[in-house]
């Protein structure tokens, strides 16, 4: 039994296991797919190959190597072991919590080799110092490891707890027990055995590191299934939604490779009057016109991307116009042409009868005998039609974006017109409103307009339209009547005044006015009639006063 627990024997024993841990680690690490702290632990028994080898080669090269260097290798090993659980369990970089046992052992030991040389107090250090390890590394799988892998990885935690409690028991045993130690070579079963034990737990401590790793990977594989099951019922779920959405559109929508139709919805199928099944496989350039075919090809080649207008070709050969727009996107892992295409028909007749109204507006506007214009807010001129032209003597290019206040009305009445045109465009249409202009020979004018305010959708103002009428003549018309009807009334208030009683001299004829002077009865009726008075003899005064002068009628 001796023989098979020789220290030197065991050690490179103990060696040689962990030589092909670290060739199965490193296999591992180059072949698999690996976590974080994977590394450490494949240098981990390196180091601890390398340590049990050195530590077989006591007597043979010097003691800092066979000691000192040996066993702090074989410390180190578990030191790394518990920082690539910590790295692995994705956890905080403070790594004091590792090095501090690491540099209490190199101290300690170093003690107990050079200044006070005592074996069995190298054995209880190494012994402390690992089984110290192995709790941290306990805790680790317990508290961290498991969250990671949702459950406790039972052979990491029993391999570490058992072999803390070994090295505990080792140390109390070479207190109790052991008698001096002169030689580790020559020391007692229980060092023979704890390096058996040692080699055992770093065959289960490598298990469990390659078993955990293998676990995270398999759970990573599980939700990256989960992730994937779930994103392709999105994609399932997202395709019969873009299915629903396209066969509701009004547009008609088509999947296409390189001009070939791979889906379309039911209104291209309906607008263009075929089963759908019909117009998969086609190529997009059967359905326009013939000599739009070599352009429309092209644009889908080139990736053209911006909406244009071409004309379509129904199963039952009607032509129709449509509007066509493009992108390019990836669908089912290929670059394919997403297009939707619009029937125009209606649009087209709408806007023909849109133009033809405006047509008849036009027409309505250029013959119109009134004056129509168009200002802005701020009175400057938009549109306006012949009459207004000639009226003011301009063409509408030279009369357009001038000011119509300061242009065609006369100074002193800019200030109140000004007032009324922003009352109108705070309120609703006036009529009959009366301004002078300047026509186009400066002479002024007078105006009656009908103005309403343009609304936009937020019910402001964006400008006024105005419709006039030139009143000047009828102006004019009105003066004279007043002027007539004035002379009119003041004739009759003479013809008034003839009529009453006339004061006349019984003697002398003459007629007393209202103000108390006598005047001749022909200057009297002279100055009120306006009548001029001729004189003459009848013929009864002729024989009175001139009786021998013949009188002739």
């Amino acid at each position: 039994m001796q023989i098979f627990l020789d220290i030197r024997t065991l050690s490179l024993f103990s060696g040689l296991i962990s030589a092909c841990l670290f060739v199965c680690m490193v296999y591992i690490y180059k072949a698999r797919k690996t976590y974080p702290g994977f590394n450490l632990w494949t240098l981990a028994f390196m180091l601890n190959f390398i340590g049990f080898v050195l530590l077989s080669l006591r007597n043979i090269l010097p003691v800092f190597i066979t000691v000192v260097l040996a066993n702090t290798l074989i410390v180190l090993c578990y030191a790394f072991i518990a920082r690539g659980l910590v790295d692995f369990a994705d956890g905080d970089q403070n790594t004091w919590v590792d090095i501090a046992p690491l540099f209490v052992f190199i101290i300690a030991f170093s003690y107990f080799c050079y200044v006070s040389p005592n074996v069995n107090a190298r054995i209880v250090v190494i012994s402390l110092v690992i089984m110290l390890v192995c709790l941290r590394c306990t805790s680790i799988a317990s508290r961290k490891i498991s969250v990671i892998l949702e459950g406790k990885n039972w052979l990491l935690l029993t391999i570490f707890t058992l072999m803390a409690l070994w090295f505990l028991l080792r140390s109390a045993l070479t207190l109790s027990f052991e008698g001096k130690i002169h030689d580790f070579m020559s020391a007692g079963i229980i060092h023979g055995l704890s390096l058996i034990i040692a080699t055992i737990g770093n065959i289960f401590i490598a298990i469990g590191l390659i078993t955990i790793n293998a676990q995270r990977i398999e759970e990573k594989v599980k939700k990256r299934t989960a992730e994937l099951n779930n994103l392709n019922q999105v994609l399932t779920d997202s395709e019969e939604r873009y299915r629903s959405l396209s066969d509701a559109a009004f547009e008609g929508i088509v999947i296409s490779e390189k001009g070939i139709f791979l889906e379309v919805n039911n209104t291209m199928a309906k607008m263009y009057g075929y089963p759908k099944a019909e117009l998969i496989g086609r190529r997009a350039a059967e359905f326009v016109e013939a000599d739009m075919r070599k352009e429309i090809q092209n644009k889908i080649l080139s990736g053209y991307e911006k909406p244009y207008e071409s004309i379509g070709i129904k199963k039952n050969g009607t032509r129709f116009p449509i509007e066509v727009h493009a992108k390019m996107f990836a669908y089912k892992g290929r670059q394919v042409r997403v297009t939707a295409i619009r029937d125009l028909s209606e649009q087209k007749k709408a806007e023909e009868a849109l133009r033809e109204s405006e047509r008849r507006y036009r027409a309505l506007i250029e013959t119109a005998p009134s004056i129509i214009l168009h200002l802005s807010p701020e009175g400057r001129i938009l549109g306006l039609n012949p009459e207004a032209e000639r009226l003011f003597g301009c063409t509408r290019a030279e009369a357009l974006g001038k000011n119509y206040l300061e242009r065609f009305i006369p100074g002193e009445a800019r200030g109140p017109i000004y007032q009324d045109f922003k009352e109108v465009l705070r309120a609703e249409r006036t009529r009959g409103y009366e301004n002078p202009v300047t026509d186009a020979y400066g002479k002024e004018r007078i105006l009656s307009w009908d103005v309403a305010p343009l609304l936009d959708d937020r019910n402001e103002a964006t400008g006024v339209i105005a419709i006039g009428q030139d009143i000047t003549e009828r102006k004019q018309a009105e003066k004279e009547r007043e002027k007539l009807i004035k002379d009119l009334q003041e004739a009759l208030k003479e013809i008034k005044t003839l009529r009453g009683i006339l004061p006349l001299c019984s003697f002398c004829k003459k007629i007393r006015d209202d103000k108390g002077y006598w005047e001749q009865v022909d200057v009297y009726i002279h100055k009120h009639l306006q009548a001029d008075i001729s004189h003459g003899i009848c013929p009864e005064c002729m024989k009175a006063h001139y009786p021998n002068v013949n009188f002739v009628d």
